[in-house]
């Protein structure tokens, strides 16, 4: 029936990409009328190809889907995590959704993080989230899990009580203050596991101000 033709291919053009079969994937989308099935299929190829490097070809595939957040959000994290901060940036300005623009921003921070730069990582989420503690308070939370990975303890701690600041702010949504405490907790909890943990109080709201440099 047209509808398992429509399963098939989609299915089929997304393994392909994955697989890193541009040439198959994009063979397989033009069997198919349907332009859900053709945006799906190009969001897979441009991510295959922002994970090959090919940043370019990706961006001009992302266009070509009409759920492309999903798309530049793997350009963007490919091309931060490569150290193109500048670029990445450029192709966040490419995405038409400002809804999901915090989810793309935090790449870059992460990156920014991994890549050891804490105090320009820590300046962009502030730059980024500074009307927003709640993505706030995940951007630090981020960075000093970063912070862990690379048995940084003092970036580790200063973050974690960032993250504590930003989440006294929270007062729009009593549940976003609630989970990001638990987000916090959790981070502790696997910080505690690689011997860096913090001596700091569950939702304990005295934290010393951390200078942002």
């Amino acid at each position: 029936s047209s509808l398992q033709d429509y399963s098939v291919i989609d299915n089929l053009a997304g393994i392909l990409a994955k697989l890193g079969d541009i040439d198959g994937a994009r063979e397989e989308i033009e069997h198919t009328n349907y332009e859900y099935t053709k945006a799906a299929a190009n969001a897979e190829i441009a991510i295959s190809l922002a994970r090959a490097g090919d940043i370019s070809e990706a961006k001009k595939t992302a266009l070509l889907t009409n759920d492309n957040i999903i798309a530049y959000t793997e350009i963007v994290r490919a091309q931060a995590e490569n150290g193109d901060i500048v670029g990445a940036r450029e192709t966040i300005s490419l995405c038409n959704d400002d809804d999901p623009y915090a989810i793309i921003n935090m790449e870059i921070v992460v990156a920014l993080a991994d890549n050891g730069d804490i105090a320009e990582a820590r300046e962009t989420a502030l730059l980024w989230f500074a009307d927003d503690p709640y993505y706030l308070m995940m951007a630090y939370v981020e960075i000093g899990m970063s912070c862990t990975r690379a048995g940084n303890t003092t970036g580790y701690s200063e973050s974690i009580a960032l993250a504590r600041e930003a989440a006294v702010q929270i007062t729009d949504e009593i549940w976003q203050q609630d989970f990001a405490y638990e987000f916090i907790a959790e981070a502790q909890a696997k910080a505690d596991d690689r011997g860096q943990v913090t001596k700091q109080t569950h939702h304990s709201q005295n934290t010393t101000k951390i200078t942002q440099t």
